[in-house]
């Protein structure tokens, strides 16, 4: 029997509990900038909760339905290298994807909670999406390593990769008729279960990916996933502002008080802030007054543009006390 399937588009983000607020700002600026119907499933392990949090989501205009799996943990797979790690285990989800997602779809595209949308989506994706079903390729993502180095190379063997092509993970576009048809899923499982030395993984399900795709995913250009960096911002601000997402790569991010503050914060706080009405700030590391106020000084070296963020994270402190 021939299967029917879906051409609305379909937006996957897989996350726990530490990325429920985030996830609403990434949404969110996707939503500013993608005017067609769309599908949101989201693949968690306290379904519960998560719906408490998405309630503003059923007043977009255009997002056409909402799915929420439960995430059922395989006790046959390890989740390895996640200790001393700023991860979860929720950062391999995504590889399951083929036990939730309905295989009537079609245009299946994953999102990180810590990317932001920012320019118009609906052309581009379409044509991209077009291009990826035309293509001998079932995944699509933008090559984070334009040079070879020693470093790249060292990372190539230790993922088996005759390949000298990685993608990042953060955005992906996915042909899911292809995923189905070749059991794409159940392959990537297998495949981990058959790479050495997995407690090696530096960027944990990315690495998985890569190392079974070895290159063979369709590129897409700098702008669907441009990596956001503090120390880069001055000379990559144009790049930055005209790409299709952005997204904080590393342990800095802008909910914390290691980025609140930082230049680049401000594309994810104004989501989040068209949402909830207020920024985001997590006082990770239960910081007082005297030390949120130190970090400000000194890295922000009293800016007065800083200011009112700076009493906008203390009020927050203040509520959470």
């Amino acid at each position: 029997m021939k299967i029917e399937m879906d051409d609305t588009l379909n937006l996957l983000y897989c996350f726990d509990n530490n990325y429920n607020l985030q996830m609403m700002a990434s949404v969110n600026s996707f939503l500013n900038f993608y005017d067609k119907p769309v599908k949101i499933h989201i693949l968690h392990n306290d379904p519960k909760n998560i719906k408490k949090v998405i309630s503003p989501l059923y007043g977009y205009k255009n997002v056409d339905e909402i799915k929420i799996y439960k995430f059922i943990k395989n006790k046959n797979f390890l989740f390895p290298a996640i200790e001393n790690h700023h991860v979860t285990e929720a950062t391999y989800y995504r590889l399951f994807l083929h036990n939730y997602i309905p295989d009537t779809t079609n245009k299946l595209l994953y999102i990180d909670p810590d990317v932001i949308a920012m320019n118009n989506l609906t052309k581009v994706l379409d044509d991209s999406f077009n291009l990826l079903s035309s293509s001998k390729f079932t995944i699509g993502g933008v090559s984070y390593s334009s040079s070879i180095n020693d470093n790249n190379l060292e990372m190539f063997n230790r993922l088996g990769m005759k390949s000298t092509k990685y993608f990042n993970a953060g955005v992906l576009l996915i042909d899911y008729r292809k995923w189905g048809q070749f059991g794409i899923g159940e392959k990537i499982l297998s495949h981990t279960k058959e790479m050495d030395n997995l407690e090696m993984l530096l960027q944990h399900d990315q690495d998985v990916l890569n190392s079974f795709f070895d290159g063979k995913f369709f590129e897409l250009g700098y702008r669907f996933n441009y990596p956001l960096l503090e120390r880069f911002y001055s000379q990559d601000k144009e790049k930055i502002e005209n790409s299709y997402f952005v997204h904080y790569v590393g342990r800095e991010k802008p909910w914390l008080l290691n980025g609140v503050f930082g230049d680049i914060s401000k594309y994810y706080q104004k989501n989040f802030k068209e949402v909830f009405s207020r920024i985001h700030f997590v006082n990770d590391g239960n910081f007082g007054y005297k030390s949120i106020f130190k970090f400000y000084v000194k890295n922000t070296f009293f800016r007065i543009k800083k200011v009112f963020i700076l009493y906008q994270v203390l009020k927050e402190t203040s509520n959470k006390v």
